[in-house]
């Protein structure tokens, strides 16, 4: 009886810790960006500082994708482990504003 206690306790603690990674990235605004972005940022601080992207819409380079409450969204423009560009995009994929250029 003890060793189940544990393992349901043990999955209640994975599960927890797992729902708050999946919370980290949402409710993001461009100032999140803009105040906590910098081009040599890899990917694992990017993923550490803005959760882990929606999407990845590259072919050769990677795009990582992040929603923002405004409904725009900003690509990230990743080659090996450096950032080339970050642009907000509206929701027709036209550029808004650039971060990183």
């Amino acid at each position: 009886m003890k060793i189940i206690h544990t393992l349901l306790v043990c999955i209640f603690v994975i599960s927890a810790s797992c729902s708050e990674d999946s919370k980290l990235g949402q409710n993001l605004t461009l100032d999140d960006f803009k105040k906590s972005l910098s081009e040599n940022m890899g990917y694992t601080e990017l993923v550490n500082t803005f959760g882990v992207p929606s999407d990845d819409v590259g072919s050769g380079l990677h795009i990582y994708v992040y929603p923002l409450l405004d409904h725009t969204k900003v690509h990230i423009g990743f080659a090996g482990d450096n950032i080339v560009y970050a642009y907000q995009m509206n929701s027709s994929d036209q550029l808004i504003y650039t971060l990183i250029d």
